[in-house]
């Protein structure tokens, strides 16, 4: 099983606080793994944080233009926040997947909070189930869609993740 960085985000990184916070987080950096940033003044103070932490994502309160987020692949397990949280879980649901949910005999009794969703790029894009078969996950994936080559990566990653939590080794498939 390997170790990764706990992935931190900074509020307010150049207030005192904030500043302390980074501070403590750059003193154990084989820890912890600066991600984001986000400030309400000081431009300046703010420009040497990213320059120095280079964080995936950072803003500075009035910004107005934002990079396109990158995508995201994610295997939800069934009862997941994304979903519970979602008041009209049935509108979350697009039709493909709600009859791919029908073909795989899934959320007849809980709908779609107890159902293990594919999100891609935002939104449900197909289920998956798991198996564990002795020191391996294996991990079937049934998209909507084709998925594009980089959501395959983002997919294989997210599989590796998986695998990594249970301290198993994972094998995915994608129907």
């Amino acid at each position: 099983m390997t170790s990764e960085r706990t992935r931190v985000c900074v509020l307010g990184s150049t207030g005192s606080i904030g500043t302390q916070a980074l501070d403590v987080l750059a003193s154990h950096a084989d820890r912890y793994q600066i991600v984001a940033l986000a400030a309400g003044s000081n431009a300046d103070a703010f420009a040497a944080q990213v320059d120095r932490f280079k964080p995936s994502a950072h803003v500075l309160a009035g910004d107005t233009t934002f990079a396109d987020a990158p995508g995201t692949v994610r295997l939800l397990p069934e009862y997941d926040l994304y979903v519970m949280g979602f008041r009209e879980r049935g509108e979350l649901v697009p039709d493909p997947v709600r009859e791919l949910m029908a073909r795989h005999g899934r959320g007849r009794y809980e709908g779609p909070a107890g159902t293990r969703f594919l999100l891609a790029g935002g939104l449900l894009a197909g289920l998956w189930e798991r198996r564990r078969s002795g020191r391996r996950i294996e991990l079937r994936v049934f998209p909507i869609r084709r998925l594009t080559r980089a959501e395959r990566a983002e997919l294989a990653a997210e599989a590796e993740r998986i695998g990594n939590l249970l301290d198993l080794e994972p094998t995915l498939s994608v129907a």
